[in-house]
């Protein structure tokens, strides 16, 4: 299969919204998703109810307000991580620690332990003082954030490329697309043969694209793995605050890097769908 072209014509996504003034010392909460909607309870009901909340975000006047943050110009393709970006992790980790021998609750605040010491959450089971149980990630529906697939579908059709590309064992890739990803490319550190935050890795999503890097937006919950390299490879940046690396790393300068700085994907679907409504306007 050859590279996901982005298209050659469009107007610039957030063109507008450039020079909007933000307050880069806070977050804002106006999108966050609810916690207690699952994958497997979307109905269509409730599918179409997520739906119009995000054209209800998007017509929002506080959408439209001052706090909106600035979408990236020249925007024409956007690249998901996948680890506490799509996919919500609690459920691998925790299945982890039962296979050691330890609960959940002393497997996650030693894995926070080394998050905030900056070192490879690899080094997690020296510090338990246990053998690993191996990195296979097995997902079902309700391991999807809620706006996951909402925010995919929203930015399709406003005419972006989408792909997705983090650090996932093999097999990853059948896996989102069973779970109703639809993206123009899926690809796993396993399947490059490169990881994150490698710049090798940004330099194959360039490749997939087959357009510059400035006009590619890559999303993810961490600093050192996807806002700094993706940056340093001349991508725009989202970073979301969710996962326990995006909490621990929201708190650090380096945050006021990324282009975007939202707290869910419901957020950044919103962005874009007032943006093209502009346009169309």
């Amino acid at each position: 299969m050859g590279p996901s072209r982005c298209p050659d014509e469009r107007p610039s996504i957030g063109h507008h919204l450039a020079d909007r003034p933000r307050n880069p010392d806070r977050f804002r909460t106006t999108f966050r998703a609810g916690r207690g909607l699952r994958h497997a309870d979307l109905t269509s009901e409730r599918d179409q109810a997520g739906t119009d909340r995000l054209r209800d975000l998007a017509s929002s006047a506080r959408l439209q307000d001052e706090y909106m943050p600035a979408v990236p110009p020249s925007t024409r393709a956007v690249v998901f991580d996948v680890g506490e970006t799509l996919v919500d992790e609690t459920r691998n980790w925790s299945r982890r620690a039962e296979l050691v021998g330890v609960t959940a609750f002393s497997l996650m605040g030693a894995l926070g332990a080394l998050i905030e010491r900056d070192e490879p959450h690899s080094r997690l089971w020296e510090l338990l003082g246990v053998e690993s149980p191996g990195m296979e990630v097995s997902l079902d529906g309700a391991d999807l954030y809620p706006d996951a697939l909402r925010c995919l579908r929203a930015i399709r059709r406003v005419g972006l490329v989408v792909g997705i590309a983090g650090n996932q064992p093999a097999g990853i890739e059948a896996q989102l697309r069973a779970l109703g990803f639809e993206a123009d490319f899926i690809a796993s550190s396993a399947a490059w043969g490169v990881e994150k935050p490698s710049a090798e890795f940004f330099t194959r999503i360039v490749g997939e694209l087959a357009c510059e890097p400035a006009a590619i937006l890559y999303v993810g919950d961490r600093l050192d793995n996807d806002v700094l390299p993706a940056r340093a490879a001349g991508m725009r940046t989202a970073f979301v605050r969710r996962g326990p690396w995006g909490y621990v790393h929201a708190q650090r300068q380096g945050v006021s890097l990324a282009d975007l700085r939202i707290d869910s994907l419901d957020e950044l679907a919103a962005i874009m769908t007032a943006e093209q409504g502009r346009q169309a306007n």
